[in-house]
């Protein structure tokens, strides 16, 4: 009968010294080793083992206790071909909040990003319209006071956002994109007076409450289901379905 084998990965910290120690060391799971890669510094690098018996695991992990991280068995961006494209997710994986704190404090300011080709693309996609319907509040609060440029940036950044969403769809819950679109399109207007009554309205206000939810829900609802593809995978789909000015600023973006 043919012995069933089962597979893990470890992500690890100073690999070079960890795999130099389980390989001088006499215990039996030197031989169920059977990956092996780190980036370019070695700080960072990947263990694969096979086993058949828990116990030889079980030694496995405590002997490289002080180096294991975590368990990376079913995340794809510790597989080895994104490893080579991209680096390790610690290297360019960013959290939301964080960045959505940082667009606070720069909100009246048109930032440039720059991106790395393995980032989340749905947690791009969210810095970028949390961004931007940050300076959207800005420009309506400057049209409420009357200031002379305030109808112009208000218009300018409803279709900045209806341009993001455009794209967004191919990440995010259609039925929720839609709503947004349609309510977008209710409140975009060149007119003045127009423009500030929209801008009052009940309207807006449940896009700023829709536009929210989408942003700060914390778990796969809103998600499809490649909505965590690597960025740069998917603005080279994109360059074919939506060859905008917004993707080609993107794809420029990517480092």
């Amino acid at each position: 009968m043919k012995k069933s084998f089962w597979k893990k990965k470890y992500l690890i910290e100073h690999p070079h010294e960890v795999l130099g120690y389980l390989q001088s060391t006499s215990t039996p799971y030197k031989k169920n080793i059977d990956q092996f890669y780190c980036d370019t510094y070695a700080t960072f690098g990947v263990l694969g083992v096979r086993y058949d018996d828990e116990a030889t695991l079980a030694v496995l992990n405590e002997d490289a206790a002080l180096h294991i991280l975590r368990d990376v068995t079913n995340d794809r961006r510790y597989k080895n071909r994104f490893v080579k494209l991209f680096g390790f997710p610690e290297e360019y994986d960013f959290d939301e909040q964080t960045v959505f704190a940082k667009c606070d404090r720069l909100a009246d300011v048109s930032m440039d990003f720059t991106f790395m080709g393995g980032m989340s693309a749905q947690k791009v996609f969210k810095v970028l319209l949390y961004h931007e319907t940050l300076r959207l509040k800005n420009a309506v609060q400057a049209l409420l006071d009357d200031e002379g440029d305030a109808l112009k940036k208000t218009y300018r950044q409803l279709k900045r956002i209806a341009m993001l969403l455009k794209i967004s769809r191919f990440l995010f819950d259609t039925a929720m994109i839609d709503r947004l679109q349609n309510v977008l399109g209710v409140l975009t207007c060149k007119e003045r007076t127009a423009l500030l009554d929209r801008m009052q309205s009940s309207a807006y206000q449940a896009f700023l409450w829709d536009i929210q939810t989408l942003l700060t829900e914390k778990s796969d609802f809103f998600l499809q289901k490649k909505g965590n593809q690597p960025l740069l995978f998917f603005i080279k789909k994109m360059v074919k379905k939506e060859p905008n000015a917004l993707v080609k600023r993107l794809k420029k973006a990517i480092r």
